[in-house]
């Protein structure tokens, strides 16, 4: 028996619904089927001559020219991961490609260290130019490595803008939060130029984003899938969304669009809201997964006038082309009939193209004419077909032509009854229809089709049977666990089928839609697939193994077997109650409950500093000793995490107790009765005398003793938008409404400086920071417009939620605030991390007597999470001993007498990598039954006590493999971890023995092991119930590893095997691998 073992990923973005059997179009337009059985395809974009060229996940570019698809290959990247989503994933032309030949491309580099790359090529005819049989490329830009436990949302798309740069789409690769920091390129749109270099005029160049990083022209975004210029510049990005919403964004140097924290259409004025989004349920349109863009804009249109300038789009999984015109209005392009759109362009001839992909069926390219009439025309044509004796037969046609449509199928030119639809079913074949061929005469009131004929073969051998023998019905599954799969196929005629006549296939089910999981595999009749512990994290989820056979007749028998999650409560919550928590990187008002999938990985994250009803909260810390922001595993039984939170201010919120505004058209007229304010100085019909100026005064009262101001905003109701709010200047507060006009009674300015300063003010609520308020008494404002672009907004006399805010901060001195500028610098050679802070922006009012510093994860010698506490005056703390490929979240917090302050963080991850090994045999010797075997035990046991004076010791072996490392890798160190369920005050040692025993046959009396050292590798000290982990000493490569767990003491411990259900409970070798040196 063959056997498979794959290591599956979980596509976000490729959803694979079942496709419809009839093309939809409107009338007039027809579909043209261009090129089928592509590779798997990624996208596509016309060349500035016309040509079309076709991308391939797996690295090859085919040309499609004058219709026909070429079959040589443009090229073939060589060194292509293109495991899960990636891939070769972009492709597009240099704006001067008529001369230079040059085509841009973005895909991902294999390898120990995966990552995407963009790089040039030059186009030398219709293949790329070579040197001495290799590919001439020129890199432009490696991006950081890529998670290794997550292969998507890689993004791809290039775009060259009118002013020559090249625009590049990056994914978040799974790790929302990277979208929202200026730190990494995921999650964001760059711009580079032409050879690679970052221009000076990027928005985040010295406004916070450093080397490589200054590339970063927009941020915020999950999975960027396509980038799209309109003539006039206008820069259209299509992100593929979560659960809820798809988006079209407009491009705009330094937008935030905001993901994580919101996706779709937003209010928060720090983030950009898509031009258009749709959601995935609910009225009107509808998807789960946007992909290909284009405007329509050909050089000579060949659709009616109203298609020109609207945008194309295209979602994946519900199988539809839209266009959206400048009003906003959506309206179908191709409905039901695109099955899985990938890509959408407009070809130069004027036509729409788009390109399917369907893991089953490979690529499709389909172009949409415009045929402007209202003939019947036929799209699809019936397709021939082999059943055996008894089944049905079934033939389909797609036609387009103005309704009503009416269809007459004939079978050998002759009219068949009543089959008068799109579809003919005969119910049941007989020998006497082999040979019989099927066509449909499709008519309208003008005109008459008719399709090609279609063969209906039939066979008297019978289909064979797929069974599925393993899993079992009803079996489940965890985050981590292995899903084993075995089947075979039998034929009435052949008998026994062999396993080259089997293909295998596992999708995975969320809710009404799937993703491809495990690609047809063929030639083997048994394997095994790991589930991942990251990607979705819903709960209305399985998977489905589907096994297919193939006779020597070419009939085929299936079967499939489904695998469900096995599920547990999640609850998140703070305290105070109503806080906000971030569950894998999105906004949640706590408490926050959800059926989760065990063993999947999850993050957690609570705000450092947070307000809500009138009250600032700071992050105290969680239930789990975990850092403010890190990751948990489901657990298998409900959990809940809390997050507590201590008071450390109140928000004091004034309303004006006087307004006005002072108008220079209406100078003696005072204005404190208006229900609106305004600041302007721009001319209206050619007369200067137009400014507007307005004022606002508030009376804040007495604060408690060792209460303090820490700011003050002004939030103001906007009527009337501008693209340049007023300044604001603190005036003399000596004014009444009443009597303040343009000519008389405008205050005096009490500085030299504004005092505040309003940018870009969209209708809606509004805030600006004001500084200078410092106590208790009158603070006058002043509204001054510093250009003719004004604004209005509501004054006091509005309906109360609209009326001008001053929002105070008023704190009470608590301790101090959390160090600054918190970096750490890692060294791999020499395996250690410094951590760097400056002082904390405040101390509370409180001495600083010296600073925490503290680290989570576990060292090479297995110490867990770690802290000290060193001098106030100390900058700076080097952590030793880190393991290679481990990630640790590096903290600082100040002390003082009383308390200690919030963490200031920097997370560093050392080179290298972390193997993570399931025991693969277990069991235990028990001397008071000498003969039993316990390989089988869910429990195993330490044990060195007597019990009544009866000999009652007990030990127990542990066995793992470790696998080849690559050239020049080592092992740094080990540990065990294991689950203990009944605790000790003295853990058992740990010695090193030989490794040939069995689970079945090991037992007191004979078959334990002997050990192969004369001193043990490991101790554990005392140990409670949970989780346990101690440095086993000499691994030092490939090879097994077995260990014996012997008790020193009669105070035993209790410890899960590899037999318990949930896989994170099971005995584990964790192995950190040094890179090279």
């Amino acid at each position: 028996m063959q056997a498979l073992t794959a290591c599956l990923s979980l596509l976000l973005t490729a959803l694979l619904p079942a496709p419809s059997a009839v093309a939809a179009v409107p009338a007039g337009f027809a579909e043209t089927v261009l090129a089928t059985d592509l590779r798997l395809g990624t996208g596509m974009e016309f060349a500035p001559d016309g040509r079309l060229f076709v991308l391939s996940q797996d690295g090859v570019v085919r040309i499609v020219s004058d219709g026909r698809l070429l079959p040589t290959p443009f090229l073939r990247l060589p060194g292509v991961d293109a495991r899960g989503e990636r891939g070769l994933l972009g492709l597009t032309f240099d704006p001067a490609f008529a001369v230079n030949g040059y085509v841009y491309l973005y895909y991902t580099v294999g390898g120990t260290s995966p990552h995407n790359r963009v790089s040039r090529v030059v186009a030398s005819g219709d293949v790329a130019l070579t040197s001495g049989g290799a590919l001439v490329e020129t890199v432009l830009m490696e991006l950081e490595p890529l998670r290794s436990d997550s292969f998507i949302h890689n993004g791809g798309a290039l775009a060259f803008g009118p002013d020559g740069m090249l625009h590049i789409a990056v994914g978040d690769n799974a790790a929302g939060a990277r979208a929202q920091t200026l730190d990494n390129r995921f999650g964001k749109i760059l711009r580079i130029a032409r050879n690679g270099t970052v221009p000076l005029d990027n928005p985040f160049v010295g406004r916070g984003a450093e080397g490589a990083n200054r590339a970063i022209w927009a941020l915020g975004l999950r999975n960027p899938f396509a980038l799209t210029f309109s003539r006039a510049g206008v820069l259209h990005i299509n992100d593929v969304g979560q659960n809820a919403w798809e988006e079209v964004d407009v491009g705009r140097a330094g937008a935030n669009y905001g993901w994580p924290t919101t996706e779709g259409p937003t209010t928060d004025s720090r983030f950009t809201s898509p031009l258009y989004a749709y959601a995935h349920s609910g009225t009107g349109v509808t998807g789960c997964a946007i992909t290909g863009g284009a405007f329509y804009e050909p050089p000579v249109p060949g659709y009616p006038s109203d298609h020109v300038g609207d945008y194309f789009f295209a979602d994946y999984c519900s199988n539809w082309i839209k266009r959206r015109d400048a009003s906003g209005t959506v309206s179908d392009v191709v409905t039901s009939s695109a099955a899985n759109p990938i890509a959408v362009e407009v070809g130069p001839d004027g036509d729409v193209h788009y390109l399917t992909r369907r893991p089953d069926s490979g690529s499709t390219l389909v172009r949409v004419d415009f045929t402007g009439g209202s003939a019947a025309t036929i799209t699809g044509q019936p397709s021939s077909t082999t059943v055996s004796v008894g089944e049905p037969a079934v033939f389909s046609v797609t036609a387009v032509g103005a309704a009503p449509l009416s269809y007459q199928w004939q079978r050998n030119g002759v009219d068949v009854p009543g089959a008068t639809a799109a579809t003919y079913r005969l119910a049941s074949a007989t020998s006497t229809d082999s040979g019989a061929r099927f066509r449909v005469v499709v008519r309208n009131a003008t005109s008459t089709a008719t399709s090609a004929a279609a063969t209906l073969t039939v066979t008297s051998d019978r289909r064979p049977s797929a069974v599925i023998s393993t899993p079992a019905a009803g079996a489940t599954y965890a985050g981590g666990t292995t899903i084993t799969f075995a089947g075979s196929g039998s034929d009435p005629e052949d008998g026994t089928l062999p396993a080259t006549a089997l293909t295998w296939r596992i999708d995975f089910h969320h809710a009404d839609h799937t993703h491809p999981f495990l690609p047809p595999v063929s030639g083997v009749s048994s394997g095994s697939a790991a589930v991942p512990v990251s990607g979705h994290v819903d709960s209305n989820v399985w998977y489905r193994i589907h096994l297919q056979v193939r006779d020597s007749a070419g009939l085929v028998g299936e079967s499939f077997r489904d695998v469900v999650p096995r599920t547990a409560g999640l609850t998140v919550t703070t305290v105070p109650a109503g806080l906000r928590v971030d569950v894998d990187g999105q906004p949640r008002t706590a408490p926050y409950t959800e059926s989760a999938v065990v063993g999947l990985r999850r993050s957690l994250a609570a705000p450092l500093v947070q307000q809500a009803g009138g009250v600032e909260y700071e992050f105290a810390g969680w239930s789990d000793g975990g850092a403010a922001s890190h990751d948990i595993t489901t657990a298998a039984t409900a959990t809940t995490y809390t997050a507590t939170y201590r008071a450390r201010g109140r928000i004091l919120t004034l309303t004006p107790a006087a307004d006005t505004t002072a108008r220079q058209q209406a100078p003696t007229t005072a204005g404190g009765a208006l229900s609106s304010l305004a600041a302007d100085t721009q001319s209206v019909t050619g007369d200067p005398a137009t400014r507007v100026t307005s004022y606002l005064r508030f009376s804040v009262p007495a604060l408690a003793a060792g209460e303090s101001i820490a700011s003050a905003a002004l939030s103001l109701q906007v009527t009337n938008a501008t693209g340049d709010g007023p300044e604001l200047w603190r005036t003399a507060d000596s004014w009444s409404e009443s009597a303040l006009t343009w000519a008389a009674g405008q205050p005096a300015r009490t500085g030299t400086a504004a005092v505040g300063d309003f940018g870009s003010m969209a209708t809606g609520r509004v805030s600006t920071p004001v500084t200078g308020v410092t106590g208790a008494g009158q603070v006058s404002l002043q509204l001054f417009a510093d250009s003719g672009d004004g604004v209005t907004v509501a004054s006091r006399e509005a309906v109360a939620e609209s009326r001008p805010q001053l929002r105070l901060l008023v704190r009470t001195a608590s301790g101090p605030s959390a160090p600054t500028s918190v970096t750490a610098v890692r060294s791999d050679a020499a395996r250690t991390a410094t951590l760097r802070w400056a002082p904390p922006t405040t101390d509370g009012g409180t001495a600083i007597t010296g600073y925490r510093v503290s680290r989570d994860g576990f060292d090479t010698a297995a110490v867990g999470p770690w802290s000290t506490t060193v001098a106030a005056t100390a900058r700076e703390l080097t952590f030793t001993g880190l393991a290679p490929g481990s990630t640790y979240l590096l903290a600082v917090q100040a002390v003082t007498a009383g308390t200690t302050g919030p963490a200031g963080t920097a997370l560093v991850t050392m080179a290298g990598r972390t193997l993570t090994l399931v025991a693969t045999a277990d069991t235990m010797a028990r001397e008071q039954v000498p003969t039993t075997a316990y390989g089988s035990a869910t429990t195993l046991l330490a044990d060195g006590q007597e019990v009544s004076g009866v000999p009652s010791r007990v030990s127990s072996y542990l066995r793992f493999p470790v696998p080849a490392l690559a050239a020049g890798e080592s092992v740094a160190a080990s540990r065990l971890v294991l689950r203990v369920t009944n605790p000790t005050t003295d853990g058992p040692v740990l010695w090193r023995t030989a490794t040939s025993w069995s689970e079945s046959a090991l037992t007191w009396s004979s078959g334990q092991p002997v050990r192969t050292g004369t001193a043990a590798v490991g101790d554990f000290p005392a140990l409670a119930n949970g989780r346990a982990t101690t440095q086993v000493a000499g691994v030092t490569g490939a090879g097994e590893v077995s260990l014996q767990l012997h008790a020193p003491t009669g105070d035993g411990v209790a410890f899960s095997s590899r037999e318990v259900p949930a896989a994170a409970d099971r005995p584990t070798l964790v192995v950190s691998v040094a890179p090279p040196p």
